[in-house]
This record gives structure tokens, sequence and C-alpha cells, in this order.
């Protein structure tokens, strides 16, 4: 049920996007913010990622959803660009279902973002460490290819809410 109901939802606009502060530890300011996809369907009220991102991704859903995700986000960082800081970064997760189901994504964005007129920098794509350490060629490509972009690369702890920066070499 929770999968039939899922593939309506991004017609229905249900789905929202959340932006999580990221603040320098040092200086309080604020560099950026992470989108996080939030769900309210009129029968079940919000419901909770931990409930549906394993239902998109198991049906494969999740690849909609995450272009959707990075198109609002990329959206979102041209407008702070240019009222907030021209630095300003929006990070971005991204399922190792991507990686594995649609090998082109990487292209994808980076175009997007070009057409938008916004460097690469200023989005920063947040992967597991599962997905960090998968060596098939598809993933290693995709990855590769976001860094040489100038696309942030950020592994994400889910568990502790860590981030650390990968360095593009």
């Amino acid at each position: 049920k929770l999968e039939r109901m899922l593939r309506l939802a991004l017609e229905r606009n249900e789905f929202s996007v959340v932006y999580q502060p990221q603040v320098n530890a040092g200086n309080g300011r604020l560099v950026g913010v992470e989108a996080l996809l939030r769900w309210h369907n009129p029968e079940l009220g919000q419901v909770s990622p931990v409930q549906f991102i394993p239902v998109a991704e198991t049906s494969g859903q999740i690849l909609a959803l995450g272009d959707w995700v990075f198109t609002q986000a990329a959206h979102q960082v041209r407008h702070w660009r240019s009222v907030l800081d021209a630095e300003f970064q929006v990070s971005v997760n991204k399922s190792p279902v991507q990686c594995h189901r649609s090998p082109a994504l990487s292209s994808r964005w980076v175009d997007e973002l070009a057409q938008m007129g916004l460097p690469c920098s200023s989005i920063c794509i947040e992967i597991t460490e599962g997905l960090l350490l998968d060596e098939r060629p598809t993933v290693t490509a995709q990855l590769a290819r976001l860094s040489a972009a100038g696309i942030q690369i950020s592994l994400d702890d889910f568990g502790d809410r860590k981030s650390t920066r990968l360095n593009s070499s």
C-alpha cells in the first residue's frame, strides 16, 4: 500500500524539501544547508523517511525522487547565493540505488547546474560509507565525474549525523 501511495505522491505534490542548517563551528556562521525530503500524505499524515526511503529504493522510485530533490535544491541554492552569500552550498543525499541504477545521473546533474548558471561547487553530494567503499566501475566513475566537475562529495554518517568532506583526489 505504501509503495502504491508513494508512486502517486510526486505527481500529487505531497513532497517537500526542508533545509537543515550547516554552521561553521569556528565562527558560528551559516555556510550551507542539507536538503531533506519530507512526505505529507493526505491519508497517512507525515510519513517518516525511515519508512518511505527504503520502499522508494526497492521499488526504484528513488530515482525520480532523487532527481526532484536535486532540482528543488538547485533552484533554492541559486536564490540563496543571490541574496545571502555567493559561496552558499546545499548538500543533497545520494542513494546507493541512484548510483547503481542510473549511471548517467552524475552527468545530468552537472548539466542541470550548468543550464541554471550555477557552479558545481554550489552543491555537495552526501553519500554513505557503503557507497564510498563500493568498487563497482559504475559507482567509482560517477563519483569521479562529480568530483572532477567540482561537486563536493561528503561522507554522511546517518547514525551520528557527522559529515566528512572528501578530497577530489
